[in-house]
């Protein structure tokens, strides 16, 4: 089973790219993006350079959760790629992020991936709607920030 969000965005693919980078820099700039957002570090690496580990930490159903993820495709202006690492690897495999360039505008396409599709979707289904949602609102909220130029980028 995958979870799939798209959005337009009227800016370049690289902008779109270089603002994802920009919130997973540091625990701050990750609060900016959205309002569930608790704290991030790299514990490995960092800027997404293939083999780096991010610790992010976010709450989901009302929840925070901390989660552990592995970088294993970086494509500047193009694709972020990652695995989860235990224990959410036993439920949700990994995720990307995919910037496609549509003329003037990007359309970001967010994607989770779930195990055992049928039995992830019946047992947690409360969980995957949360995901589904935040997924949705960080979406908006990425394309309201550029669009807006909310950020000024260090």
């Amino acid at each position: 089973m995958e979870i799939i969000d798209k959005i337009t965005i009227s800016a370049p693919p690289q902008k779109v790219y270089d603002t994802l980078v920009f919130f997973f820099r540091s625990a701050d700039n990750y609060r900016l993006w959205h309002r569930d957002h608790v704290s991030c570090y790299w514990k490995k690496g960092q800027d997404f350079s293939p083999g780096s580990v991010l610790i992010a930490e976010e709450y989901l159903h009302e929840k925070v959760h901390k989660m552990g993820f592995k970088i294993i495709t970086r494509e500047p202006g193009k694709r972020l790629g990652y695995k989860m690492l235990f224990p959410f690897s036993l439920i949700c495999s990994g995720g990307s992020f995919s910037m496609i360039p549509k003329g003037e505008e990007t359309e970001l396409i967010a994607s989770l991936r779930f195990r055992n599709g049928f039995l992830s979707e019946k047992h947690f289904r409360k969980n995957i709607e949360a995901v589904r949602q935040h997924m949705k609102e960080e979406g908006i909220a990425l394309r309201d920030i550029i669009e807006k130029d909310l950020i000024v980028q260090k």
